[in-house]
């Protein structure tokens, strides 16, 4: 089992509305095996994401 964890902020930049979204995908930082098809692929490691929507 992994843990994800994601916050979203609403916002304005100069009456522009903004939501800056920031997530964390695997955040034990754990490795395991997945299948992919007839393929074992290792597991991505604990990765940060970050994303600003304008809403114009």
């Amino acid at each position: 089992m992994t843990y994800d964890l994601g916050v979203n902020y609403k916002t304005a930049f100069n009456k522009t509305p903004v939501t800056l979204t920031a997530m964390c995908y695997n955040l034990t930082d754990k490795n395991y095996w997945t299948a992919y098809g007839n393929n074992l692929i290792l597991s991505s490691p604990r990765t940060l994401m970050l994303s600003a929507t304008f809403d114009i």
